[in-house]
């Protein structure tokens, strides 16, 4: 006769958090419920199955589960994607500038402007 395992214990309050998450995302997995909420592998597992057991996430399939009613259905959140590559975007023109900057050499109006700021700082009392 076989030992019944327990189940570990889910609070309400992070079945509700990991039920958004998956919503949100229309797809999650125990290791991302775990990163998300902060909790151990066994909750993570315990939260999976009691989403599977209220109808809010599918049956897994290979560790990842989707979401049966997902809030944004497309590409999950909107605008996330976008954001991210206007960062990307912008890092990368950074780059280019930094790179295509003439390693430091300055004008000679720069050079000058230089000085007579530094003067300007020496002649304040």
């Amino acid at each position: 006769m076989a030992i019944p395992v327990a189940k570990a214990p889910v609070r309400t309050a992070q079945v509700g958090w990991a039920a958004l998450y998956a919503r949100a995302h229309a797809k999650t997995s125990p290791e991302l419920i775990q990163s998300w909420l902060g909790v151990g592998p066994e909750q993570a597992q315990a939260l999976m199955s009691d989403l599977v057991d209220r109808k809010i996430i599918h049956t897994p399939v290979g560790g990842v589960a989707r979401a049966i009613d997902p809030m944004y259905p497309s590409s999950g959140i909107p605008g996330a994607r976008p954001f991210q590559e206007k960062i990307a975007d912008k890092a990368r023109e950074l780059v280019k500038d930094m790179l295509d900057a003439d390693d430091g050499d300055l004008s000679d109006a720069e050079i000058e402007d230089t000085e007579a700021e530094e003067e300007k700082i020496d002649e304040t009392p």
